[in-house]
């Protein structure tokens, strides 16, 4: 289980710096808590939407690269996408025996989501 910081949230930058510091050094969950009790000065919805950029800008750390896309239809179709960041390994993905992956360990994957399907189709033939 993860362990958990509650940090006192106070809206201004080195709280928010904070957050994020916390998060990396300690590899913990950190909990933000606004309280307002009646003091005065920002405003709370002020601090949601500060805890909130701070928020996105975390979870946008790695959303970086180019995306392709074609206009289809009145919409734009995603036909490619490429980051210097991703995931993706071309020699995991491949059908064929030219790949990295072990063809053999797809087969609890195949098993587990067709089971709704076994289960419905019981249910319908009985």
């Amino acid at each position: 289980m993860t362990e958990r910081v509650v940090l006192a949230y106070a809206g201004g930058l080195d709280t928010s710096v904070a957050i994020g510091r916390l998060a990396e050094e300690t590899g913990a969950e950190v909990i933000a808590v606004a309280v307002d009790v009646g003091q005065g000065g920002e405003d709370l919805d002020v601090i949601r939407e500060r805890a909130l950029d701070g928020f996105l800008d975390e979870a946008n750390r790695y959303v970086t690269g180019d995306i392709r896309v074609t206009p289809h239809g009145g919409r734009a179709v995603v036909t490619g996408c490429r980051s210097d960041v991703s995931l993706y390994d071309f020699n995991l993905a491949p059908y064929d025996s030219g790949g990295t992956f072990d063809q053999s360990k797809a087969q609890g994957f195949i098993e587990i989501f067709g089971l709704s399907s076994k289960i419905a189709a019981r249910r319908d033939l009985a």
